[in-house]
């Protein structure tokens, strides 16, 4: 959200649903640095957090997440649609400690290194949780109804009436330049550059919500925002975006000072189990809405 650049040749039709705000980011060492894809319909890895176990849970750019997996399957592209769901070969990052692969990364992603203030991202405070605003089918009923018009021109005018009425004003918070809003519920509608109505999930808020820290909810979305603004910048194309998103030198370089806020306002062994609470069954956005419009 607050994006000062924004190419449209590129597809985040599906990314779209967790801010535009793509993550590379990790609770372990250097070593285990992830990266994400914001290419629509490409089975790939979106985000994903070490866990204190050793596991990963992974967030996958179609929506769905996998819990509980190891560096060998992830290296073995056995996350997001690898091989054992069909024969898709994950083109996301590895896992490991093979340096050659992080300089190959390195040496043709388009990542821009200068140091970015991701405090100048816009965030606003979640909104007050609505316990039971939603049932579990309302929320189901919104995914079907993103599913099945996702690619519509007028889905963001359309998507609230999926719901009741109690279900939508919690869900969906329209924040206009003519009408802005004080808080930000699960799914934000707001105006871009050009004006067009765009929507984005509040994942910051939910895991504000989850950590009881505003503070932690906003350096989390402004991390994912730094993240993805650092490849917004100099890259022409998607497979150039989606070569960006694997470089972790985003870590180290543009998005330094973002990722160590995370780790301080949230706790680099708690930010995992953070996410863990807000993560969707099959959608992103549904696990947002479970914690801001039905869990009690």
């Amino acid at each position: 959200m607050g994006h000062a650049v924004r190419m449209k040749s590129i597809v985040l039709t599906v990314s779209s649903i967790v801010a535009l705000s793509g993550l590379i980011a990790c609770t372990s060492s250097s070593k285990d640095t992830v990266g994400s894809s914001e290419q629509h319909a490409t089975v790939d890895v979106d985000h994903m957090f070490k866990r204190p176990d050793g596991k990963f849970d992974v967030w996958c750019t179609d929506g769905t997440t996998q819990s509980g997996l190891t560096a060998e399957e992830i290296n073995s592209n056995l996350a997001c649609g690898g091989p054992h769901t069909g024969g898709k070969t994950d083109a996301g990052p590895v896992v490991g400690d093979d340096d050659d692969d992080d300089a190959s990364t390195a040496a043709t992603s388009c990542l821009n290194t200068n140091p970015i203030d991701a405090t100048a991202f816009e965030y606003k405070k979640a909104s007050p949780k609505s316990p039971h605003a939603c049932t579990t089918k309302e929320v189901s009923d919104i995914g079907a109804y993103y599913k099945a018009h996702a690619a519509d021109n007028d889905l963001v005018t359309t998507w609230p009436s999926s719901v009741s009425p109690a279900c939508a004003q919690c869900v969906f918070t329209p924040d206009q330049t003519a009408a802005p809003a004080t808080t930000w519920g699960p799914i934000v509608l707001a105006d871009d550059e050009s004006g067009a109505t765009q929507f984005d999930v509040n994942r910051g808020g939910c895991i504000e919500q989850v950590s009881g820290s505003e503070a932690c909810g906003r350096s989390y979305q402004q991390f994912q925002d730094c993240t993805l603004q650092a490849c917004l910048i100099d890259c022409k194309t998607q497979a150039e975006f989606t070569t960006c998103r694997a470089d972790a030198r985003v870590l180290t370089t543009s998005c330094k000072d973002a990722f160590d806020n995370v780790k301080r306002d949230c706790g680099e062994t708690k930010i995992g189990g953070f996410e863990t609470a807000c993560k969707g069954t099959t959608y992103t956005f549904e696990g947002p809405i479970k914690v801001g419009c039905v869990n009690p």
